[in-house]
C-alpha cells in the first residue's frame, strides 16, 4: 500500500502549505505535519524547510517530490483497474477543455461509452490552455482538449485534428462572399474577441503588432456565445474556430495567415502516466471520434 505519509508530503508540495494541504485532505494540520515528519524519519533526511512565509523544499525534498507525483498517479490508476475488474466502484473520468474548443464536448462519445460501461461518470471543465496544462500535469484531470498545444516534454499529444481560425460575419456582410480575407481587412472591422487568456486572441494581437496594425475590438469575452451574439446582431465580426460556426445566418471566411490556417485541436494527456483502463478506453474513443470529425470536415469542404 502506498504510504500515507508520501501522500501527505505530495499534497503539501502541491498546495504550497501544510494548512492548505490539510484542508484538501480533510485532516488537521498537526496530522499532516506528523505524516510529513514520519516520511522524513523513514527517508533519513529533511525534506521541507518550514519558515514564517511558508515551506521550501530541500534538495532531497525536490527529489522525493519528483518521485511522489508519478508514483501516486500510477498507484491510483492500478487501484482503479483492480476495482474495475471486481466491478466494485464507479469511476470518474475528468476532462478539461479550453473555451475555444468547449463546443466539442463529446456527448455522442459519452453516450456510446456509457452504453458499454455504465459505472463510468464524467466531469468536464472549461479552462484556459495554460490551466489545462497545469491540471493535467498535476493529475487533477485525466484528459485535455486544447487548441494548438505548445510543445512540452511532460505532455503527450494523443490526437491532433486541423481546426483553422476563421473570420465570422453575417451573411449580409460585404465580406460574406469572399473566399479569403487579409489581416488588414480583419483588423479594420469592429470586432468581438476572446480575451488574452486564449490563444486565438494572443495570435491576433501578435500578428497585428508584427504587421504594425491597430485593431478595433469593441467587445472582449470569455465565451463564444457572446461573440456569436455580437456578430448575429450585426455589430461586427469575430475570429473563432471553424467548427464553432453552426448558425446558418453566419458565414466563415479563411484568414490569409498561417497562424490561423494551421491551428489544431489537440487531445492531450500526461506523458508516462499510467492511465486507468477506463480512461485509456475513453481516450481511444475520443481519438477515433476526433479523427472521424476531421475526415467529415474535409469532405464537407470538398
Amino acid at each position: 500500500m502506498l504510504s500515507s505519509s508520501l501522500r501527505a508530503f505530495h499534497e503539501v508540495v502541491q498546495c504550497g502549505s501544510i494548512r492548505k494541504a490539510s484542508d484538501k485532505m480533510g485532516l488537521a494540520p498537526s496530522s499532516v505535519s506528523r505524516r510529513v515528519a514520519m516520511l522524513e524519519r523513514q527517508i533519513g533526511t529533511q525534506l521541507l524547510e518550514r519558515g514564517a512565509t511558508g515551506i521550501t523544499l530541500t534538495h532531497a525534498g525536490r527529489l522525493v517530490a519528483d518521485f511522489a507525483g508519478p508514483a501516486i498517479l500510477n498507484y491510483d490508476a492500478l487501484c482503479n483497474d483492480l476495482n474495475d475488474l471486481r466491478g466494485s466502484r464507479r469511476q470518474l473520468i475528468r476532462v478539461c477543455t479550453t473555451a475555444s474548443v468547449a463546443y466539442m464536448q463529446p456527448g455522442e462519445t459519452i453516450a456510446r461509452f456509457r452504453g458499454k460501461f455504465d459505472t463510468v461518470t464524467f466531469r468536464f471543465s472549461s479552462l484556459t490552455t495554460e490551466e489545462s496544462i497545469r491540471v493535467i500535469k498535476a493529475g487533477s484531470y485525466d484528459i485535455g482538449i486544447s487548441l494548438r498545444t505548445a510543445p512540452d516534454p511532460e505532455i503527450e499529444v494523443v490526437a491532433r485534428i486541423p481546426e483553422p481560425t476563421v473570420l465570422v460575419v453575417r451573411r449580409d456582410h460585404p465580406l460574406a462572399g469572399r473566399t479569403q480575407v487579409t489581416l488588414d481587412e480583419v483588423a479594420a472591422l469592429p470586432l468581438a474577441m476572446l480575451d488574452d487568456q486564449y490563444a486565438i486572441r494572443r495570435d491576433f494581437d501578435l500578428e497585428c503588432r508584427n504587421s504594425g496594425l491597430s485593431s478595433n475590438i469593441l467587445v472582449e469575452s470569455t465565451t463564444l456565445l457572446m461573440l456569436t451574439d455580437f456578430v448575429r446582431s450585426g455589430l461586427g465580426a469575430t475570429l473563432m474556430p471553424q467548427r464553432t460556426v453552426t448558425d446558418p445566418s453566419l458565414v466563415s471566411i479563411p484568414v490569409d495567415r498561417e497562424v490561423f490556417r494551421g491551428n489544431t485541436i489537440d487531445l492531450i494527456v500526461l506523458r508516462n502516466r499510467r492511465l486507468p483502463r477506463m480512461v485509456r478506453l475513453f481516450l481511444q474513443a475520443l481519438s477515433d471520434d476526433m479523427a472521424r470529425s476531421a475526415r467529415e470536415a474535409v469532405l464537407a469542404v470538398a
